[in-house]
């Protein structure tokens, strides 16, 4: 199967053939099948990507990372970060915008990576960011989302109230209410109304 994917002409079965290896038993065809990405076609890759994301072991990360750069593969390559990578991918994988896979990222220092760029990213990036604090009901983001309500850049500060109607609680309406009372602008006051009512349900 892996021959097909990295050798046969025909994009049928090469693409077959990877649909298969996402079920083929064998501890060893992920580290074998993440190690054949450098050699496939961008197309063939995402495709190897798709089977990787399936599988239970782990493949060979450096590869995977790799494709993070490719649009054509970026998205595949996030979910099999998502499933296998570490802290280490967390920065790379708010750059490529991928919350999803950020969401279902496990392992030691997952969050503190997370609470960094909360703290110190870029707009765009805190955005990220807090999409991903919320699909993971990360509630022990609260804090800083309050901070950011409060003092980040519109859009972040929009995405933080709006965070906080999602995972806040009764603790964090001084903090909505002082929005409303504050010289905050449209977008983060309707949040703010709008978490308010979320949070006191």
């Amino acid at each position: 199967l892996l021959e097909t994917l990295e050798s046969d002409p025909s994009e049928f079965r090469a693409f077959s053939a990877a649909g298969l290896l996402a079920k083929a038993g064998g501890d060893e065809v992920g580290p074998r099948l993440s190690a054949l990405l450098p050699r496939l076609s961008s197309a063939r890759r995402a495709a190897a990507l798709e089977a990787l994301a399936e599988r239970e072991e782990r493949p060979v990360l450096e590869t995977v990372r790799a494709c993070l750069s490719d649009l054509g593969t970026r998205e595949p390559a996030a979910r099999v970060l998502g499933r296998h990578g570490d802290a280490s991918d967390v920065h790379p994988l708010i750059a490529a915008g991928a919350a999803d896979a950020l969401s279902v990222l496990r392992g030691h220092g997952v969050e503190d990576a997370m609470a960094a760029t909360l703290r110190g990213g870029t707009p765009a990036a805190q955005v990220v960011a807090i999409e991903a604090a919320v699909r993971r009901n990360w509630t022990g983001a609260r804090p800083i989302l309050c901070e950011l309500a409060s003092a980040g850049a519109d859009e972040v500060a929009a995405a933080a109230v709006r965070a906080l109607g999602e995972l806040g609680s009764v603790e964090e309406t001084e903090t909505l209410i002082g929005l409303l009372r504050s010289g905050a602008g449209d977008a983060v006051r309707r949040e703010a109304v709008a978490a308010l009512v979320r949070v006191g349900r």
